[in-house]
């Protein structure tokens, strides 16, 4: 009887090798994933090895900064990523060192910021229509700062690689 695993963007073998297969290594490529990456999941895998409700689950991206980690994965098994009480994301901090937010792949913009932003006033969101496209200027207080889980830097990368949209943060 075959044991079903939580789906990566790698293969099965390639999580528990340090070699990535031919197949892997070009979709990787095409996606933009890097080497620090493919080592979270690597080491996502060994943490929940043992969940067998995160058997069907689907993790698409991880994000990282200094001190945050993003998990994006399918809507069903964020509830069971965090787990009872925290216990498995408790899990997962530990090993990465990482303050994790772990958010559906099938967010609106918006839910995006709320989710990300949660512990911040987000004063606004303005919506700017230049000649390249749209950009979502984030309004918050200057005094939350110190409280924001990643850098601004951080949060255009994500919203530019997972809604291809320009955003930024603006601290007033």
């Amino acid at each position: 009887m075959k044991i079903m695993s939580m789906e990566f963007p790698i293969c099965n073998v390639c999580l528990k090798n340090e070699i990535l297969c031919s197949g892997c290594s070009k979709k990787l490529e095409s996606n933009g994933i890097r080497d620090e990456e493919i080592r979270l999941y690597r080491n996502l895998n060994k943490t929940i090895k043992g969940e067998k409700h995160l058997k069907d689950g689907k993790i698409s991206r991880i994000y990282l900064d200094k001190n945050f980690a993003l998990i994006v994965c399918d809507k069903n098994s964020v509830p069971g990523l965090i787990g009872k009480n925290g216990i498995i994301i408790k899990k997962i901090e530990k090993i990465l060192g990482k303050q994790i937010r772990v958010i559906s792949d099938s967010l609106t913009f918006n839910e995006f910021i709320k989710e990300i932003l949660f512990s911040s006033t987000v004063l606004g969101i303005n919506i700017m229509y230049t000649q390249e496209g749209i950009k979502y200027r984030i309004r918050i207080p200057g005094n939350e700062r110190v409280i924001m889980p990643l850098s601004p830097e951080a949060f255009a990368s994500i919203a530019n690689t997972l809604f291809n949209t320009s955003a930024e943060l603006v601290f007033e």
